[in-house]
């Protein structure tokens, strides 16, 4: 998409690979790519009001054979004010032999959204970069990346860096949810280097039961193994 682009309709902007074709595309690669914050000579790329969420992103099966690295890059976009469904959503593929997708998240502003800001569930075959985004406003958690309910995925593997990012003045049940598969021995998540996560409001949208059955939190950690804290 072309830095004028605006995704603003009921739906976003949907992306899937196309399965019906004869032929064998050389590149599977989705870029979305905005003004960095650091230039003011072109027009910003607002995904905006959408009823239905802002940029879906389906998998990507392809066979490590195939010699093909998939990528999906969304960066410097302002995805404000989409509703109901997340703000940004990538889905992973889940079968064996596949080549692993790189995911690179950085530098966008994510507020004012009345779902989740980012999700990524399951997150498998996959090496994941979300850095330098903001999450403002939004109403729901502005960060969720969860494997515990496809414990059969264990075997594979995933990679997931997430850094530098701000978390300022969300409303929901946990504002950054983290956990990969339980025990998984090629599944690593890394949540360094300055993520910001403050002046945030955690609610309890089940005050009769026990905390452990329905956890809210600011930060959730749902596996064990999986996630490093490192202090600069």
């Amino acid at each position: 998409m072309s830095r004028r682009s605006m995704c603003r309709q009921i739906i976003g902007c949907a992306f899937h690979q196309n399965t019906s074709s004869h032929f064998l595309a050389l590149h599977q690669e989705i870029i979305f790519k905005g003004r960095p914050s650091n230039n003011i000579f072109y027009l910003r790329t607002l995904v905006t009001g959408n009823e239905w969420g802002g940029i879906l992103v389906g998998n990507f099966c392809v066979p490590t054979s195939a010699n093909i690295i998939p990528k999906v890059i969304i960066t410097w976009i302002e995805l404000i004010r989409n509703q109901y469904h997340p703000s940004i959503e990538i889905h992973s593929c889940q079968s064996d032999g596949v080549a692993k997708t790189l995911v690179d998240i950085s530098g966008n502003r994510i507020e004012g959204g009345y779902g989740i800001g980012f999700r990524m569930e399951p997150a498998v075959n996959t090496m994941v970069v979300i850095s330098s985004n903001q999450f403002l406003n939004n109403n729901n958690t502005a960060l969720l990346i969860r494997n515990a309910r496809h414990p059969q995925l264990a075997h594979l593997s995933a990679q997931v860096t997430i850094s530098k990012n701000s978390f300022k003045f969300n409303t929901g049940q946990s504002i950054v949810s983290l956990g990969l598969n339980e025990d998984a021995p090629t599944q690593r998540l890394i949540f360094n280097q300055q993520n910001e996560v403050r002046e945030n409001t955690v609610i309890n949208p089940f005050p009769h039961l026990n905390p452990r059955s329905s956890p809210y939190a600011a930060l959730i950690v749902s596996s064990r193994l999986s996630l490093e804290f490192t202090k600069e």
